[in-house]
């Protein structure tokens, strides 16, 4: 994916994306408009060949030099100026014949000899502003995609060698099996990227899992079956995918590729056996679920109203925690800035590495974990969770500061490894993980549990306290999934294991209600009550706790439920009056069910719960889905319609690029809805990082706006 690199390079750098070191240092943007839509966003290459052209302004008499008009659409809430200095419309850097409908609308003519090539093409908008330095006029790029010709559809002849030795999961010396696949219609490169080989087994989850190619020629590929494939005897499916030439949502042209393993009409299945042998049938591969599908890589925080976007990036070696002030939907005498949050007294970068970070809902607190030991006096040993006060919003005096979180009365909770804290709106309570106290002087032996600590902020007459809320009568185990947390530190959800399986829990605290009984409750559960059948993880809350959303392989949460891992909603009442019923609703799907199948992960929850963000496998291009786990995460976006009228539920797609990287050869990392649902942030470079419209906060952390979300 050479070429994807090479289009997001271009685009970061046209949106004046600038390469800093010091993160404490302010980076200007672009302050011109916040470009949002084009239209076409993409044209097949070439001159049309029929159909009536009309030549560009001021083409000589008698010459030809026909062009096309191209849409530019900016923000209501950042739009073009009234035209002082007319706005200009630029072409990779080349300024076009534009015309100035209204203050969100242009019009530019567009050679079609600008389009000969296949590519990408960066459009951004040019206005000065008249504001002296520092304001230099430019808009946001977005790309413009010059599609070619279709990519072939592969076929397989061959795979050899055919077999290879079972070997057990618990061997170190499992080594790698090089294959030959002979067939047609293999591509070293194209607009999209190459061609790629497949396994589909036993070891696989019975899942399509992407294998390392090593080259590529049109009619072979040699490629490396991983050694860990090779804990389960039996046989397994080989296939080669072919991306499509390009990436398209709307209005499409013919873009071919396929997957052998589900052909043209008309054309014949050519997937290939390979077969793990054994004297009898074996299966040694961790169980419960696909890897990389529950344990997430750092996602960003965003802010409720998707001004600021707190991430993890690695300075000097060391992974620190940032905060982003993207100045979206502010004043223009605010300056975009990064800088480190994870720092001693003095600003010294931390020591040791940061992670696991949340944000209140007004960017102004941030949590994070970290082994730093330089970030307060006398730091307790080992990771520890912390609170950062970022002053953000604060109108008097406020000098930013940094206390401990995972304390307790009696002790610190040192060598526990607290880690993957969630904060409260208004930054009082955290809840994190640890290893239970009470039951183990180390974490290596001890069981994981959920503590709240309440930090007493904006309380009178308050002493903080740490109070541990799962495992309330015998401790169980609690899975590393962070726990979500209500906005006044009442309710609490949490991943935990119940009867062998891992269910999703929601435990009232009783917090600032008199009269109320502790409780905690399964909301992981079918309709009459009955727990899931299959592993849940990655709980999210609404901030007054009432809806939670996660993912889960089990199948009887709801009516006719999709195989494979689903995104659910679930309605737990909390807080609701005495009519309301629980229930749960299917989020990873569409009106035609055509996500279903998709291995739906990590969601995010917009302050109402009504937009739900998550990781899943794009449907193909007939609009049948695409075979799980396939390394071609998407980011989606489901508008659930609560507490809309005459509105239809939709799934949205709305990153343009699939991933490059093979889904197990690294965590995902999952999107980050605002409260709002105006922005979603994703801290990805590996899958789904490109988006129309896009804002680029720092060199790998993206900010898409969704069309549409109102």
């Amino acid at each position: 994916m050479k070429g994807f690199r090479t289009a997001l390079t271009v685009l970061l750098f046209a949106l004046g994306v600038a390469g800093c070191n010091d993160y404490n240092n302010s980076v200007q943007y672009n302050t011109g408009a916040t470009l949002t839509n084009l239209s076409p966003s993409g044209l097949p290459v070439g001159t049309p060949k029929s159909g009536t052209l009309v030549n560009c302004p001021n083409t000589p008499s008698g010459q030809v030099n026909p062009c096309f008009t191209l849409f530019v659409i900016a923000s209501a809430s950042n739009p073009f100026t009234a035209p002082g200095v007319n706005p200009v419309v630029q072409w990779n850097g080349k300024k076009l014949t534009t015309t100035y409908i209204d203050t969100t609308n242009l019009s530019a003519q567009v050679p079609y000899s600008l389009i000969q090539t296949a590519g990408t093409v960066a459009v951004n908008v040019y206005q000065p502003t008249g504001q002296g330095t520092g304001y230099n006029g430019l808009s946001n790029a977005l790309t413009f995609t010059v599609y070619g010709l279709a990519n072939p559809y592969p076929t397989l002849s061959s795979v050899s060698p055919t077999s290879a030795a079972y070997c057990d999961s618990t061997s170190a010396n499992c080594a790698g099996v090089p294959i030959t696949v002979t067939g047609t219609g293999f591509i070293p490169m194209s607009q999209n990227g190459g061609s790629s080989v497949t396994f589909t087994g036993a070891s696989s989850y019975n899942q399509e899992m992407a294998v390392t190619v090593n080259s590529i020629s049109s009619t072979q590929m040699k490629a490396t079956i991983p050694g860990k494939l090779l804990c389960a005897s039996g046989t397994a499916e080989i296939n080669v995918l072919n991306p499509p030439s390009a990436i398209c949502l709307l209005n499409c042209p013919n873009l071919g590729g396929g997957d052998t393993n589900s052909p043209p009409s008309g054309m014949p299945v050519t997937t290939q056996t390979f077969t793990v042998t054994n004297g009898t049938a074996v299966n040694t591969c961790p169980a419960n679920v696909p890897p990389g599908t529950t344990t997430p890589a750092d996602k960003p925080a965003i802010s409720q109203d998707g001004r600021y976007v707190a991430s993890v990036s690695a300075e000097s070696g060391t992974s620190q925690i940032l905060l982003h002030d993207t100045c979206l939907g502010v004043a223009n005498d605010c300056v975009a800035m990064t800088r480190t949050v994870s720092t001693a007294l003095d600003g010294t970068p931390g020591n040791g590495d940061s992670h696991g970070v949340t944000m209140t809902p007004d960017g102004r607190y941030v949590a994070f974990s970290s082994r730093a030991s330089n970030l307060v006096e006398n730091a307790p040993a080992g990771q520890q969770v912390y609170l950062h006060d970022t002053c953000n919003g604060v109108a008097g005096a406020c000098k930013p500061s940094t206390q401990v979180i995972s304390i307790n009365q009696t002790e610190t909770l040192s060598g526990k490894t607290p880690e993957l804290p969630a904060i409260s709106a208004s930054g009082r309570f955290v809840v994190f993980l640890a290893a239970n106290a009470s039951v183990s002087s180390t974490a290596s032996n001890a069981t994981r549990q959920v503590f709240v600590r309440d930090t007493c902020l904006g309380a009178a007459n308050c002493t903080p306290t740490t109070t541990r809320v799962s495992g309330a009568s015998a401790p169980v185990p609690v899975a590393e999934d962070q726990p979500a947390i209500s906005r006044d530190g009442r309710y609490v959800a949490y991943t935990s294991s119940q009867s062998g399986s891992w269910q999703i829990l929601l435990s009232d605290t009783c917090w600032g209600e008199s009269g109320c009984t502790r409780s905690t409750r399964v909301v992981s559960v079918a309709a009459d009550g009955s727990a899931g059948d299959g592993a849940s993880h990655n709980p999210v809350m609404t901030v007054d706790g009432r809806y939670i959303a996660f993912s889960s392989a089990a199948t009887n949460l709801v009516a006719n439920a999709p195989l494979g891992r689903q995104v659910y909603l679930r309605d737990t009442c909390a807080g609701a009056t005495e009519s309301c019923k629980a229930s749960t609703l299917l989020v990873s799907t569409d009106e035609r069910g055509a996500l279903s199948g998709t291995e739906g992960i990590l969601p995010s929850l917009s302050a109402s719960a009504r937009y739900v963000a998550f990781l899943a496998v794009s449907p193909g291009a007939s609009g049948a889905p695409t075979t799980p786990n396939s390394g071609l995460r998407q980011v989606f976006v489901r508008d659930m319609c609560l507490g809309a009228t005459a509105c239809a539920p939709k799934a949205t797609r709305i990153s343009l690029q699939p991933g490059y990287v093979p889904a197990e050869s690294a965590k995902p990392a999952g999107p980050a809805i605002a409260g709002l649902a105006k922005q979603i942030a994703l801290a990805d470079g590996k899958s789904a990082t490109m988006f129309t419209p896009t804002v680029a906060v720092d060199d790998r952390v993206l900010l898409a706006i969704p069309n549409g979300n109102n």
